[in-house]
């Protein structure tokens, strides 16, 4: 909108509460601002990354901050004089801004040293006002959703969220302050190598090459595992999850779309006791099966881990979900999410988006997460059915189905790839309890590529390293 419009406008007046309470703010701290805006020509720069013109709570103190903003932007002088000139000419001046209010302003702040803190609590009441107001427009749809009662929740979710969301939180930051974070994790990095310390920063998967090549999953990173259909991509993500959760105590959460909560937790019974998991869902176990499934329930059980198995899963539910498992737990560590063309857009958004843009909008919800909550995020993914017309040949990015977001977004994508056997070897391969498998680093945003040799227990549903012998499930 132009400044000539924005300031044109009327905004609404201050709205007060039932009971005829005022909505919360500071006029002081406005004051302080603007006052600061008209001494100091740097106040500007500091203040714009923060504050929007709807964010002052005062009618008069919007128009004002409109008029510098419009200043700025045709580089002038945010000056009393400029100002009080302006006002007058859009007719606001007497009005809907009282004549004497810039001056006031302007004899009224004697430093402009503290600009910034008073913007950000202009900033936080406003945003504030903004999630009571939501809160209170939600009351009222509720009482006439009607039989919308989904399509309410997702989109009350999205508002309420986007309520409490800073509008313009400041992500600007000198080079010098870069380099002394990096400096700070270099020498952390550098004093674990020195105290004999593992160099895995991230969390653990439990494969050696590949915690190296990445030195774990690491904080805010968006991890993709690809592959076709049972190939093993879920019981790679629960060996994950099992690795950081059981034996690392970390703290996981692992959204499923296709298999039941029981289901998984069966899985890591059988992986963790190293027991034949058809086996084990028949339920033919002997005594000493039995004790095995006693000590691996006790051990498996105490894990910080939390399973959703809910078939319709928006970024936004994910999102609610998530926080909630962090604010009780004080953090998450890792979230697994099995997978993401299963996932759904907001339901706002689906009516009007293509499948590829919805899964556009899921990958960047899912890379979103994991730098809200400063942790992994591993998401399963297919791939597409071309893949399969290649036999033999490995996966490349352009395989991921559906969206080339999906690799834009990902920080890290493997694929999970079975090498096609000889044909006299085939019988033997299906039958085979031990299985050739490679994961393949296909893009990684910090480190190197490569392929990694492995081994597929199918009893067990457990993957290892292959080594010179082999592997072995223990």
């Amino acid at each position: 909108m132009p400044q000539d419009d924005l300031a044109r406008r009327t905004p609404p007046p201050p709205v007060q509460l039932p009971g005829g309470l005022d909505l919360p703010h500071n006029l002081e701290a406005e004051q302080a601002v603007l006052g600061a805006l008209l001494i100091d020509e740097t106040a500007f720069d500091q203040v714009a990354p923060i504050l929007k013109t709807e964010d002052f709570y005062l009618l008069a103190h919007q128009h004002v901050f409109s008029v510098c903003v419009e200043l700025s932007q045709q580089s002038k002088a945010i000056d009393p004089v400029l100002i009080q000139q302006r006002l007058d000419a859009k007719g606001l001046l007497g009005a809907a801004v009282p004549t004497d209010l810039v001056f006031t302003l302007f004899r009224g702040v004697g430093t402009a040293g503290n600009v910034g803190h008073y913007a950000a609590v202009v900033a936080d009441l406003s945003r504030l006002r903004r999630m009571m107001m939501a809160a209170q427009g939600v009351v009222a749809r509720g009482h006439r959703a009607g039989d919308r009662v989904g399509d309410f929740l997702q989109e009350a979710q999205a508002e309420i969220a986007a309520a409490a969301e800073g509008s313009r939180a400041s992500t600007l930051r000198s080079v010098n302050e870069a380099v002394m974070v990096a400096l700070e994790k270099l020498e952390a990095v550098h004093k674990r190598e020195l105290e004999g310390q593992s160099h895995i920063t991230g969390v653990p998967t439990g494969l050696p090459t590949l915690d190296d090549k990445t030195l774990g999953l690491q904080p805010g990173a968006l991890v993709i595992l690809a592959a076709r259909p049972s190939v093993g991509k879920t019981a790679l993500a629960l060996n994950f999850a099992a690795h950081a959760a059981v034996k690392m105590e970390k703290r996981v959460a692992f959204f499923s779309l296709e298999m039941p909560s029981d289901q998984l937790a069966m899985r890591l019974l059988a992986a963790d006791a190293k027991l034949d998991s058809e086996r084990v869902a028949k339920g033919k176990l002997g005594q000493s099966d039995w004790d095995k499934v006693g000590i691996s329930g006790d051990r498996v059980g105490r894990a910080r881990i939390w399973f959703d198995d809910n078939f319709v899963l928006t970024p936004l539910d994910l999102l609610a979900k998530c926080r909630k498992i962090a604010r009780e737990a004080g953090g998450l560590d890792l979230v697994c999410v099995d997978y993401l063309q299963l996932m759904q857009a907001p339901a706002s958004n689906r009516a009007s988006q293509s499948r590829e843009q919805e899964i556009a909008t899921i990958s960047r919800g899912l890379k979103a997460l994991a730098k809200e909550l400063s942790c992994p995020v591993l998401a399963l993914s297919q791939l597409n059915r071309a893949v399969e017309k290649r036999k033999g040949e490995r996966p490349v990015l352009a395989d991921l189905r559906e969206s080339g977001a999906i690799e834009q977004d990902a920080d890290i994508v493997m694929f999970l790839h079975r090498p096609e056997p000889e044909k006299e070897e085939q019988e033997a391969h299906m039958n085979s309890d031990v299985v050739d498998v490679e994961l393949v680093v296909a893009k990684h945003r910090q480190g190197a590529l490569g392929i990694i040799p492995m081994v597929f227990f199918r009893k067990y549903t457990l993957f290892a390293e292959k080594t010179q012998h082999g592997g072995g499930p223990g």
